[in-house]
């Protein structure tokens, strides 16, 4: 049993686009992705 349903299925999708990207020739990390999606956070606030 998963701990936090929600959480696996967020890093999942995210790691299906950065797979289908880098297919389409786009260069980036699941680190990249997620330092970005963190800077978003912190300059909501």
């Amino acid at each position: 049993m998963l701990p936090d349903p929600a959480l696996f299925l967020y890093q999942y999708v995210r790691k299906e686009a950065l797979l289908s990207s880098q297919i389409e020739g786009t260069q980036s990390s699941l680190s990249d992705l997620l330092l970005y999606e963190l800077a978003c956070t912190q300059r909501r606030r």
